[in-house]
């Protein structure tokens, strides 16, 4: 069951009307979306821990009404006195579900390259134009937490012009419902790190707009702005932006029980990533395209120092301008970045993203699973925390999510790799020989025997069937014989009823003699 301090969480918080507040509450025992208007006289109020033990603690009101709302009840109206009521108007369920996102599964995608650690190239096996397309995944523990946020991030902001936008869900193929990655577009000519087409002015300013967006509309900080996550599209001229694995919510800081992102990371806050992008971009120091450059950076250093903005012989920008204009259009941005009022938390944002916590782990837990030993019943296994390793899986006998693909330098040119590490053609399944160690051996050993039984069974089976065919048989015979049996004895009983002999011994025993006859009537008989 979820614990009581995870039932719910803030999905949206917003000024309402008056001195409303609106927050949106997933309530995930009910798996219901309910909205609260709480009245304060506060402009901005902040889901702390003080609103959270008010609404969600055991007196919170919350937490008193929410087993008794009914299915109809949109919102709850929370008054500063503490009252509460409740609103059945349909126009307060403003939940709506990402309609956008569409589904595929991770046996349906065909590698095409491999760009990076959990980054492949790919197109659609069900596209005949064979489309290109990123797949980010999560193959272990390691990374859920990251993909699980872009994906929340994604979903909302995928219709920006300045951002490499979510394609589909990538799901697995066993249960065809567990999420293990996202496939985006493929943007062509390579990051700015290495196009070597001039870099305009007008894509700075989209890049510092599309940096404001993120954290005064959505209160998101990327956390990652370098060459390497910028791309240009060919067909708009606009900048991208991309690879939102560092991406986290402002104000959160990671760590300890956070189990949504990475959190927010000193040296990373996005103002500097812009001016860290655009020195790269013109000066082209080498050391400044190596990943961590970023957080490595000075930047109070590279701001305060003009002198420094020295053009490469090998960068372009627009015609008839320089190095120093780039950097007035930043500097001029950079300081109304200082001037405003920093947000301390993303729920000041104007449109804040939010997403849930990933469940923490529990203490241990109980699966059931067949037995080692024969016979394999069925019986109860601890396994401490959430996650079910590997090779625990294989021991249980449970179904286990593939990863291992052929080497690049073993592939097969020729035939067509999935993204399950597969070719299209290959009809075979994971044979318990290809493991190593004595799981494997374990494994092959428990086979071995199962096919003995079975072998054994079939041969028993295949006897004691013969046998019944063969007293079948006999049972028909001997039944054809006591019907021929009966069937003679009736004719002999017959034969001898009709015989001459018989019929005059049955006439002298029904009939007696005249000599008798007499006897009887004068009272006269032989003997004392």
């Amino acid at each position: 069951m979820i614990p009581d301090e995870h039932r719910f969480s803030v999905h949206r918080h917003r000024h309402g009307l008056g001195c409303y507040h609106e927050i949106d509450v997933i309530d995930w025992d009910q798996r219901r979306v309910i909205k609260l208007n709480v009245e304060s006289e506060e402009e901005d109020i902040i889901v702390d821990d003080e609103v959270n033990k008010a609404l969600f603690r055991d007196t919170g009101v919350v937490r008193q009404h929410i087993d008794d709302v009914g299915l109809n009840v949109m919102a709850m109206n929370v008054a500063e006195s503490g009252k509460v009521t409740m609103s059945t108007d349909p126009q307060d369920d403003d939940y709506r579900l990402p309609e956008h996102m569409q589904t595929v599964l991770r046996s349906d995608l065909v590698e095409l390259d491999r760009i990076a650690g959990e980054v492949d190239l790919i197109s659609y096996a069900t596209d005949p134009g064979m489309k290109k397309f990123v797949f980010k995944y999560s193959m272990g523990a390691w990374s859920i937490d990251r993909i699980w946020a872009q994906i929340h991030i994604l979903g909302r902001i995928s219709c920006h012009p300045n951002i490499v936008p979510l394609d589909r869900l990538v799901l697995e193929e066993i249960s065809k419902s567990g999420v293990v990655g996202f496939t985006t577009p493929f943007i062509p000519g390579g990051d700015l790190s290495t196009n070597p087409r001039p870099f305009k002015l007008k894509w700075l300013t989209q890049l510092m707009e599309v940096v404001d967006t993120l954290n005064s509309y959505y209160g998101v900080v990327h956390q990652n702005i370098t060459p390497q996550n910028l791309f240009i599209n060919p067909e708009t001229d606009c900048i991208m932006l991309s690879n939102f694995d560092n991406a986290a919510k402002i104000g959160i800081k990671g760590g300890g029980e956070w189990k949504g992102g990475e959190g927010e990371l000193a040296g990373r806050d996005d103002v500097k990533g812009v001016i860290f992008t655009l020195y790269a971009i013109i000066t082209r120091k080498g050391w400044l395209l190596k990943d961590g450059a970023l957080q490595d950076f000075d930047k109070a250093m590279i701001v305060d120092s003009p002198e420094m903005w020295v053009k490469h012989p090998d960068v372009r920008l627009d015609p008839g301008l320089d190095a120093n204009d780039y950097y007035k259009k930043m500097m001029r941005w950079v300081e109304t970045r200082r001037t405003a009022c920093p947000m301390k938390n993303y729920l000041q944002a104007s449109k804040p993203i939010n997403w849930p916590l990933l469940i923490p782990e529990p203490a241990a837990r109980y699966i059931e699973a067949p037995s080692l030993k024969w016979p394999r019943r069925l019986r109860l296994f601890k396994v401490e925390g959430l996650k079910i390793l590997r090779c625990d899986r294989r021991r249980f006998g449970l179904p286990c999510l593939e990863w291992q693909r052929p080497a690049k330098t073993g592939l097969q040119l020729d035939r067509r790799l999935l993204a399950t590490g597969k070719y299209a053609d290959d009809n075979s399944t994971w044979l318990p020989e290809e493991l190593d160690g004595q799981t494997g051996r374990l494994f092959t050993e428990i086979d071995r025997q199962v096919s003995r039984i079975f072998a054994e069974m079939d041969r028993q089976v295949g006897r004691l069937s013969a046998q019944i065919d063969q007293l079948g048989g006999r049972l028909a015979v001997l039944e054809d014989r006591e019907l021929e049996r009966q069937s003679a004895h009736r004719d002999d009983i017959s034969a001898e009823a009709a015989s001459p002999l018989v019929m005059t011994k049955r006439k002298n025993l029904e009939m007696p003699t005249q000599a008798s006859a007499k006897r009887t009537k004068t009272g006269l008989h032989n003997g004392p």
